[in-house]
């Protein structure tokens, strides 16, 4: 099965906004990581421990811009608000799922990501 099968497949059965959705939503999280890290690292050294809820924060980011990108795209009728929470899960799954070989794809590499 080559690739233009697969996607070709994929947007039969996904619309074409929250492919692009999910695109999005990598990107977003890996910006914000650094954002997130920034304020850890702070927090952590004014603290003087570890703080706990940093420990999943791509976790936390993936499912904060999960909800964002999908009312967004409710709002702008890309997707109908009943099917909100299916495309939101979708958009989760798969931006979790395909996080690490997107980056690699377009030469991030892991160290970058720390």
């Amino acid at each position: 099965m080559d690739f233009n099968t697969i996607l070709n497949t994929v947007k039969e059965y996904v619309p074409v906004p929250v492919i692009v959705a999910v695109v999005c939503v990598i990107m977003l999280v890996y910006g914000s990581c650094y954002f997130a890290s920034a304020i850890e690292e702070s927090l952590e050294q004014k603290k003087g421990k570890q703080i706990k809820i940093f420990d999943h924060k791509k976790i936390w980011l993936s499912a904060f811009w999960c909800i964002i990108v999908t009312v967004a795209l409710a709002v702008s009728k890309a997707i109908e608000w009943k099917e909100v929470l299916y495309y939101w899960l979708l958009i989760l799954g798969a931006s979790t799922f395909l996080y690490e070989a997107f980056l690699k794809k377009i030469g991030i590499k892991k160290e970058d990501q720390q």
